[in-house]
């Protein structure tokens, strides 16, 4: 057959014919995943297999797809050319989760018998702060009683007042439950909780406090005790974490454990909150806490915390310090130990600095130190893919590589060049630099 011969039209079918490598081992689902194209899903559509053609798996196909259609033309097509008469599940909440109005709008005036309105698709709308859609959805479809509390949640999630006030005024919602003051509470909405406790006439009920202790609301949490609402106990560790010694002040009583705390306060660099545990409640800090806090604070590049610590506390941590510094990558933190404490590493610091592409903790490890690391060190670093790391491991340190790791090359090298996927191959890359060099390298 010679193409010159054919008409340009079908030309371009023989041509794509051949080089179709994909439409028999797809559905219009994935391809639209993959490309987000209705030209890709219409050929692939048009080349179904007989096997797809079972109605219910067509019908799964049309409603997985409109589920994802990101435009008013491809739902279109959906819903008049690949499968005009199918029922539609839960397209509607789609579309009014991702904003999707005029698709809403058109659903509504054309296949209003194939999809269902007036059900909880007011929720993804409410939650995501899609104004327009709301609105309408009020307008349009106003939902049924077995949602409206779900709709509830979400707009106190959301922090939508106007619907709230209508559901519970014009709607007549009252049997209100602990769930909508805790999605008011987790939509960081704490005027609309507090409104909501007051019109419930909430006393002594149970939430979670998480977000208003992260966000340091401690006015907020005050009221909640008022109202016989009390933080749990993690609390105070949430509290820690991120910083707000105000509130820690406040929950805090004698029963109250520090360590957790000041690990906390110190992984996250907060050294008002470490000073205040560790200096005015002492009393109950178990001896090995401020050993504890300067480990942490070296292992999370605290340097502020170490230098206060250990100003003022004797820390025997032995070579831990040293080494979470190292491990880390805490170049400035490794100096001032080197520098300050006369700090002692193992073998364990170059190691671990060496598998994390550490090259410039490695280097002032290597300057300053007897102690240097073992043949993990090029082993780790080659399996993470530090090429450079191993090239200077190689021309700096004796320890080379273990005989193990040589053996195991050898099938990886193999099985990377033969068909694996591209990120096998650049990984691979420090691996085969290492066995074109091994004959030089030293292996224990």
């Amino acid at each position: 057959m010679d193409l010159f011969d054919l008409p340009l039209l079908q030309t371009a079918r023989v041509i794509a014919e051949f080089l179709d490598t994909f439409s028999s081992t797809t559905t219009i689902v994935r391809a639209y995943k993959r490309t987000g194209s209705l030209r890709c899903i219409q050929y692939v559509a048009f080349r179904e297999l007989l096997e797809t053609q079972d109605p219910f798996y067509k019908r799964w196909l049309l409603n997985r797809t409109a589920e994802l259609a990101a435009n008013l033309p491809t739902l279109q097509w959906l819903l008049e050319v690949y499968l005009p008469v199918e029922p539609m599940d839960n397209v509607v909440e789609v579309a009014a989760t991702f904003g999707h109005l005029d698709m809403l709008q058109w659903l509504y005036n054309n296949h209003f018998d194939r999809v269902y309105f007036g059900g909880s698709e007011m929720c993804g709308a409410l939650e995501n702060n899609h104004e327009d859609v709301v609105n309408w959805l009020q307008e349009h479809a106003v939902p049924a009683p077995g949602f409206q509390k779900k709709v509830m949640r979400s707009a106190a999630k959301g922090g939508n007042r106007n619907i709230i006030k209508w559901l519970c005024e014009d709607l007549g919602l009252h049997e209100l439950d602990a769930c909508t003051i805790q999605s008011a509470i987790d939509g960081c909405n704490y005027d609309i909780a507090r409104w909501l406790i007051e019109r419930l006439g909430v006393f002594g009920w149970d939430v979670d406090v998480y977000f208003p202790t992260k966000h340091g609301e401690l006015s907020f949490l005050k009221y909640l005790a008022s109202k016989n609402i009390r933080p749990c106990h993690s609390t105070i560790h949430v509290a820690a974490a991120h910083g707000h010694l105000d509130i820690i002040e406040w929950v805090y009583n004698d029963q109250v454990m520090i360590g957790e705390m000041v690990a906390e306060a110190t992984q996250h660099g907060h050294l008002d909150v470490v000073q205040w545990l560790l200096e005015t409640r002492g009393d109950k800090c178990l001896s090995g806490e401020p050993s504890r806090a300067f480990v942490r604070a070296a292992e999370y590049g605290r340097l502020d915390v170490i230098q206060w610590v250990h100003a003022r506390w004797y820390c025997n941590c032995g070579t831990d310090a040293m080494d979470y510094a190292a491990a880390g990558g805490h170049l400035d933190v490794v100096k001032w130990l080197h520098e300050n404490r006369k700090g002692h590493c193992s073998e364990k610091a170059m190691d671990r600095a060496a598998a994390n592409g550490h090259l410039d903790v490695v280097k002032y490890l290597h300057e300053h130190y007897t102690k240097g690391g073992t043949t993990l060190a090029m082993d780790s670093a080659a399996g993470a893919g530090h090429l450079e790391m191993v090239k200077w491991l190689n021309d700096h340190r004796s320890e080379g590589c273990s005989k193990q790791w040589i053996q195991r090359l050898k099938m990886v090298i193999l099985m990377s060049f033969s068909g694996c996927m591209q990120t096998e191959r650049r990984d691979a890359r420090p691996k085969l630099w290492m066995m074109q060099l091994k004959m030089g390298i030293s292996i224990s």
